[in-house]
C-alpha cells in the first residue's frame, strides 16, 4: 500500500492542472463535491465524521510521511491552533493510505496539536479526488468547501491567522424564508449557523438562508 499511494502521488503530480501550480495560496473551491463526507478513525481508533464539526471553520488537509513540505508545516498548523484559540475552528488531517506503524513513527518525530485519521484503504482520497500532498480544503460552517490550497505554507502566518479569524466571526441574526414545507410565518427571524439556534421554536436558520 506503501508503494500504492507514492506511486498515486508521483502519477498526480503529473497530472495536475495549472491552476494547482500557484502554492500557498487560497483558492476558490470550484469543484464538484457539494456534500463532502470523512468518516474515518483517528489513531486511538475512535471515529470522526465530518458533520461533527459543523459549526466550526475546518481545515481538512490530506498528507502522507514521505511528503517534505508537509513535515516542514505541521509545525506551523500546531502554532496555528494556538493563534486560534478561542474560536471555531478546527484541523483535520487525513493520513493517505499508509500503515498506521508507519504513520506513528512519523508522529513521534513531528508531534502534532491536531486529529489525524487514517484513510487506510484511500476511499476518502478517492471521494476528494486528491491527487497530491500536502491537499488543504477549508471548510466552512455549514460543512461546504469554500477553499483549496495544494502545497505547503506557513498556516501561522499574520495574513492567514486573519483570514481565517475573519471567516470564523460570529455573523449574529439574520432573517431567512422558511420552506414550502413549513409556511406557518412568510419569514423568521433566525440566529444563523454562526450562532444555532432560532428566534422562533417554528424554524432552525442554517446560513445562510434556509428555514426548517
Amino acid at each position: 500500500m506503501k508503494h500504492a499511494s507514492k506511486l498515486l502521488f508521483l502519477v498526480g503530480l503529473l497530472l495536475l492542472p495549472p491552476a494547482w501550480a500557484a502554492k500557498g495560496e487560497l483558492k476558490a473551491y470550484r469543484g464538484s463535491l457539494d456534500n463532502p463526507v470523512i468518516e474515518l478513525p483517528d489513531m486511538q481508533g475512535r471515529v470522526h465524521r465530518l458533520e461533527e464539526y459543523r459549526g466550526n471553520i475546518v481545515l481538512v488537509q490530506f498528507w502522507a510521511t514521505y511528503c517534505a513540505p508537509c513535515r516542514t508545516e505541521m509545525p506551523t498548523m500546531n502554532r496555528l491552533i494556538e493563534k486560534m484559540r478561542g474560536k471555531p475552528f478546527k484541523i483535520l488531517t487525513v493520513n493517505m493510505a499508509e500503515p498506521v506503524e508507519q504513520v506513528q513513527a512519523f508522529l513521534d518525530e513531528v508531534p502534532v496539536d491536531f486529529t489525524v485519521l487514517l484513510d487506510a484503504d484511500g476511499g476518502t482520497l478517492g471521494r476528494w479526488k486528491v491527487f497530491a500532498a500536502p491537499a488543504n480544503f477549508i471548510l466552512d460552517k455549514n460543512g461546504k468547501i469554500i477553499y483549496t490550497l495544494y502545497g505547503a505554507i506557513e498556516w501561522d502566518s499574520d495574513a492567514m491567522v486573519r483570514r481565517l479569524g475573519e471567516l470564523a466571526k460570529p455573523r449574529g441574526f439574520s432573517c431567512c424564508r422558511p420552506r414550502r414545507r413549513n409556511e406557518l410565518a412568510t419569514r423568521y427571524l433566525c440566529r444563523s449557523a454562526f450562532s444555532p439556534g432560532a428566534a422562533s421554536s417554528a424554524a432552525r436558520c442554517v446560513y445562510p438562508s434556509v428555514c426548517y
